[in-house]
């Protein structure tokens, strides 16, 4: 149900704004506390449980994605290559390397490759 609020409610923070309860009984896991004034209307378990599909869904399908990125990351020559170096074998590989504009768009696209992949993690 977290997964589903978290969808809705991208903002929504819990024990804050809302509040889970599975009290161990046949019930399962219920909105305890919903802030109106913060939220708006609490939404009906229906649409709580169709939101936990589309939210598990995208969940899968952003994992998936993730793997396949990191897996096709590990396999670049370029990134393997500039993970062994140090920051100074780096400058050094610049300066002797990049002395055009087409290495330097290399150089740029094989960065931001890195960086798209770096950034996902914050």
């Amino acid at each position: 149900m977290l997964l589903a609020i978290k969808h809705l409610y991208p903002a929504a923070v819990a024990e804050r704004d809302f509040r889970l309860r599975d009290d161990s009984d046949s019930r399962g896991t219920y909105v305890e506390f919903w802030d109106t004034l913060v939220l708006g209307p609490q939404p009906t378990k229906e649409v709580l449980q169709a939101a936990e599909i589309v939210a598990n869904d995208a969940a899968i399908a952003a994992a998936t994605k993730e793997a396949q990125d990191i897996a096709a990351a590990r396999t670049y020559a370029k990134l393997i290559a500039l993970k062994n170096m140090s920051p100074a074998q780096v400058q050094a590989w610049v300066a002797a390397n990049v002395t055009n504009l087409a290495q330097a768009q290399d150089a740029i696209a094989t960065l931001a490759i890195a960086v798209s992949i770096l950034a996902r993690k914050l």
